[in-house]
């Protein structure tokens, strides 16, 4: 039986607000100064980063995988639109039908 709306939402905020009571760990004033002392990451020169991108493989290469994964895909489509039709063909239904002694649809 799943819980009423309000019931979810009570339960939410109450493990929320206890989440919310839980003591900070104290790291130390070694993890201060550390923090304070490390410096920023450098920034690259946009030229660079346009540079190193240009030397990135072209996207093209990649075309025979995504080709495989259309035809996988297609093949997939199309076996589970086999999978849609009758399990049993109309000649076979029949004669189970008439061999339980129940009356044809």
């Amino acid at each position: 039986m799943p819980c009423p709306p309000r019931l979810s939402l009570m339960i939410l905020l109450a493990a929320l607000s206890l989440g919310g009571c839980a003591r900070m760990p104290d790291l130390g004033p070694e993890a201060a100064s550390a923090a304070r002392s490390t410096s920023w990451p450098a920034l690259a020169p946009i030229a660079e980063l346009h540079a190193a991108a240009a030397s990135l493989p072209d996207a093209t290469q990649y075309g025979t995988a995504a080709d495989a994964l259309d035809a996988r895909a297609a093949a997939l489509r199309q076996r589970a639109a086999a999978l849609r039709g009758p399990t049993i063909d109309p000649a076979t239904l029949k004669r189970l039908d008439e061999a339980a002694g129940t009356p044809a649809n």
